[in-house]
């Protein structure tokens, strides 16, 4: 409602209760969880025919039935969560097999060519969750998290 999670400048801390932790970080009090590191909400993560099938819930309909129905073969190729995180490729066969789908459900409202931001990533990661659970799911949803990236850099720096 007040910007609190697009701009940084929206966040006004309590300056009168200031203090510190046993690193010495400055917080302040009087006024909720402020965080010491910002980063501003990503409303663009997905494009619109994303976001549409998404939210209809139709993406992940879809990516139930097909792992179900490939599961066996998808099991064959990758031994582990990790190794379906690091090798598994969203192709012209899953796109194709989505637009077979919308056809199906009658879904014509939106086309989707396999080039729309965050696709691949999200329709992998909900393969991923139906074949290995959250082991697949959470490591590839936060590959491109700013929040989890940003925490990272910050931990590496502290060390």
């Amino acid at each position: 409602e007040h910007g609190e999670l697009y701009s940084a400048d929206s966040i006004k801390p309590d300056k009168s209760k200031i203090y510190h932790t046993p690193a010495g970080k400055t917080v302040y009090g009087g006024g909720g969880i402020v965080p010491d590191v910002f980063v501003a909400l990503d409303t663009m993560k997905y494009g619109p025919a994303v976001n549409k099938l998404y939210y209809s819930g139709a993406l992940n309909n879809f990516a139930f039935e097909y792992t179900d129905q490939h599961r066996s073969q998808l099991q064959s190729l990758f031994n582990d969560a990790a190794d379906f995180v690091a090798r598994y490729k969203v192709g012209s066969q899953e796109v194709e097999a989505l637009d077979n789908y919308l056809l199906s459900k009658k879904v014509t409202s939106v086309k989707i060519s396999g080039a729309e931001k965050g696709f691949n990533q999200l329709l992998k990661a909900l393969i991923g969750r139906n074949l290995f659970d959250k082991d697949a799911y959470y490591p590839i949803m936060n590959q491109n998290d700013m929040a989890i990236l940003k925490a990272l850099e910050v931990f590496q720096n502290e060390k």
